[in-house]
């Protein structure tokens, strides 16, 4: 995650065993919280019909161009799961990726969270990854746990039960339940990368603060709020195959926020956020384009603070960006920092060149790599990068 990722070994560092992994009284708890789990997962059901009868759609309103013609769940999938790809220092050959170890690390502590919590420290769960105790930039896990978790799961929930609605899916809400619970699998192994032992983040994530956007975001008002007078809305990038390397490049998700007073006809205040937080100002021209300028930190690499617990924290760089969007479909993106890997990525979305269905995207690295890609509405795209 963004800030303080913990990490701790059970047993010695050299390996060897000190007993059970798991205490067998621990896993009937578990069990008690899958349950609990599906309960409420079947509990937003009427919720969620009565919802999408109100005013609406506030995320996805169908348009053909941009961000929004290019989103579909597969390529949304695709983003929000390897979103840590956007890190420099991770491996992008997806290939590499060592999958058994990184689904049984997240699985074993997922299936017993309560001895997963008790051998981290119930002081340390609760004050870094839950509430708002710690302001500790190594360790306050709970800043990205509320807004991206909370507030970009929450977009993204909606997002997604609009965009199967629209298209006619009679059972949208547990089709998007089911999405989401293959992205968050997903992208709690990308971000273990290789580890054995304890993983607290995928505990709190997926149990506490995935759970509480569901059920937060049921709420008509909750929707009407993020996604009339905030203009919140999902910017994913245009994720693509490196036909030379077998790399995944230009791969994430953002989400997008634009609030300004009543008196405000055409300006707004502007947040873009993600694997960084941007803010600036938009604002919106006679022929419907809007136009956005944003400054802050983009996550550059991870630092290790303590070798033995292997905790980490993130290195920001300076970053701004330029967007332009039409009824808050991005139609392009140029966001250029100071970081550790890509220095510039241009992203050009579907139906803003005269080429149909088809967008582009260009990168260039602190070393000189440069990249560039193809990509369409309907699948991940195709690209190549020099060496």
């Amino acid at each position: 995650m963004l800030v303080g990722f913990k990490y701790q070994p059970f047993g010695p560092v050299d390996g060897t065993s000190t007993g059970p992994l798991f205490s067998a009284s621990s896993r009937w708890v578990a069990r008690i919280v899958g349950l609990w789990l599906v309960c409420v997962c079947a509990a937003t059901m009427p919720l969620e019909s009565y919802a999408q009868t109100e005013q609406g759609p506030y995320f996805y309103r169908g348009q053909d161009f941009g961000s929004e013609g290019a989103f579909n769940p597969f390529v949304w999938v695709i983003n929000d799961g390897f979103d840590i790809f956007q890190v420099g220092t991770q491996d992008r050959k997806i290939a590499n990726r060592n999958y058994r170890t990184d689904f049984n690390t997240v699985w074993d502590n997922l299936s017993d969270p309560f001895g997963t919590i008790q051998e981290f420290g119930w002081r340390n769960f609760i004050s870094h990854e839950v509430f708002p105790l710690d302001f500790n930039m190594d360790t306050a896990q709970w800043a990205p746990n509320y807004l991206l978790h909370v507030i970009g799961g929450g977009i993204s929930y909606r997002t997604l039960h609009e965009y199967y609605s629209s298209h006619g899916i009679k059972r949208a809400g547990w089709l998007t339940l089911g999405t989401i619970a293959t992205e968050r699998l997903i992208n709690e192994m990308n971000e273990n990368h290789g580890r054995t032992g304890l993983n607290v983040d995928a505990i709190a994530d997926i149990y506490i603060f995935d759970t509480m956007s569901i059920l937060l975001f049921q709420s008509t008002r909750v929707q009407r709020f993020w996604g009339n007078t905030m203009n919140a809305a999902v910017w994913g990038k245009q994720p693509s195959i490196t036909l030379n390397s077998g790399e995944l490049h230009n791969v994430g998700q953002n989400y997008v926020l634009k609030w300004g007073p009543s008196h405000w006809e055409r300006t707004k205040l502007f947040s873009h956020f993600g694997m960084g937080f941007l803010g600036g100002l938009s604002i919106t021209s006679s022929d419907g384009l809007t136009y956005s300028f944003g400054a802050g930190f983009k996550t550059s690499k991870l630092r290790e603070v303590d070798p033995k617990a292997a905790v980490y924290t993130i290195v920001p760089a300076a970053s701004i960006g330029f967007f332009i969007d039409q009824n808050n479909s991005l139609l392009a993106s140029l966001v250029m920092s100071n970081a550790f890997d890509k220095v510039a990525e241009i992203n050009v979305y579907p139906s803003v060149l005269p080429l149909p269905h088809t967008g582009l995207w260009a990168s260039v690295s602190r070393q000189g790599q440069l990249g560039v890609g193809v990509t369409t509405k309907w699948a991940i795209g195709a690209g190549v990068t020099s060496k």
